[in-house]
């Protein structure tokens, strides 16, 4: 009989001493038939509902670890019916946040300003975006947009240890309450992290967003698996809905297609706040530097505003043909090209958008990863395909 590796034991050890620590997961994470969900207890008005106190072992947990291939198995964490919001309450399969009214390590900065109760949902016409064609070839090369162009372009602000917090990921408005973004943007946190993340809208640089909201749920692919990248997808419900607003409004999304080129051959646009050159550029002018060589000063690396650029999306099987294994490039991907424009660490999660005819914006990708920013070798940027995701997208965007 073969016995097991070190590395297989090690794995066992450490999932039997998590089972041992959570048990059955808390209940604020769950799954349903196509996602894995996460709540916060919250009031209306983004504060803490503190419960009791430790708060939960899983809490501290980075979010993979409860996704595909994550150490936590499936069946540790409950089934429930996404639309039977009273099971989800049920003391046998729940126990909520256990966190301590105005304890000053979990309560600190968990208040955003407060505003009305949440109103009946409202409505507004998508896709609204630059009209003006001498904007669109300004944006080929790659520029900073007009403020408030992009009505429907987020941004997620998360803290770090010494609570400064930046924008590490984009994200896209898809109704008053719900954001569209990458899985992957939120993998690497935990709940704590989440928790006390933010997003930001109708936002031209970091310090000017017209609406701030906390996260109440996030709601994750089911299949998305972090070593791959495939269904690499997510919705961020916000606590409270946001007035639509010149500056503030939803994107269109792709009708749904199973066609993996469905929108292959046309021009698209990418926005968001990342670097706008690559690490490999910044470590190549360190290098040039240090030999003292003559060097032109590399641009910034952390654009203050929102950038844009414009992208050539291809077929599936080109895209292929560009990355050393054809197999990483799955049917819920979609790639883009160019030579100018790319998107980096930052802008992971923001929308990949086409222009209808009819002037409207409509999102058909949602940055997901690459070689690296504009790659010498595997020039396509790869996408998570909106269409052929749209239905799981309708599900999860009810209330």
């Amino acid at each position: 009989m073969a016995m097991p590796k070190a590395n297989d034991l090690t794995a066992a050890v450490f999932i039997a001493a998590i089972t041992l620590l959570l048990g059955t997961a808390n209940g604020s994470i769950y799954q349903t038939n196509d996602a894995i969900v996460f709540e916060f207890d919250r009031t209306w008005d983004g504060s803490l509902l503190a419960k009791r106190y430790p708060p939960s072992q899983s809490d501290y947990l980075p979010i993979k670890a409860f996704l595909n291939g994550g150490v936590i198995p499936p069946s540790h964490i409950p089934m429930m019916d996404p639309f039977t919001k009273s099971n989800r309450h049920s003391s046998n399969v729940q126990s909520y946040y256990s966190w301590l009214h105005y304890h000053p390590l979990m309560y600190a900065g968990a208040r955003v300003a407060p505003e009305s109760p949440p109103n009946e949902t409202r409505t507004a016409q998508c896709g609204a975006g630059p009209t003006d064609r001498s904007t669109h070839q300004r944006i080929i090369g790659g520029s900073e947009a007009i403020p408030n162009s992009w009505p429907f372009v987020v941004g997620l602000s998360v803290p770090d240890d010494e609570g400064k917090s930046s924008i590490i990921c984009g994200g896209s408005l898809i109704s008053e309450t719900k954001v569209l973004i990458a899985a992957r943007c939120v993998e690497r946190f935990s709940m704590i992290d989440m928790f006390y993340a933010t997003l930001k809208l109708g936002m031209h640089e970091p310090d000017d967003s017209q609406a701030t909201r906390r996260i109440s749920q996030m709601m994750v692919h089911k299949d998305y698996n972090p070593k791959t990248n495939s269904f690499d997808i997510a919705i961020l419900t916000m606590v409270a809905p946001v007035t639509y607003t010149k500056a503030i409004s939803p994107v269109c999304l792709a009708r749904a297609n199973t066609d993996v080129d469905a929108h292959a051959g046309k021009v698209a646009y990418i926005m968001g706040w990342g670097p706008t050159i690559s690490d490999k550029k910044q470590a190549a002018s360190k290098l040039m530097k240090q030999a003292d060589l003559p060097i032109e000063e590399p641009a910034e690396t952390t654009p203050a505003k929102l950038m844009q650029g414009a992208v050539s999306t291809i077929k599936s099987e080109e895209c292929k043909a560009i990355y050393r294994n054809p197999g990483q490039i799955s049917r819920t991907m979609l790639c883009a090209s160019s030579d100018k424009s790319d998107f980096c660490q930052g802008d992971i999660g923001g929308p990949l958008v086409l222009q209808a005819s009819n002037g409207l914006w409509t999102q058909i990708g949602i940055a997901s990863w690459s070689a690296g920013c504009q790659s010498e070798t595997e020039t396509a940027s790869v996408y998570t395909n909106v269409a052929l995701l749209r239905p799981w997208i309708n599900t999860n965007m009810i209330d």
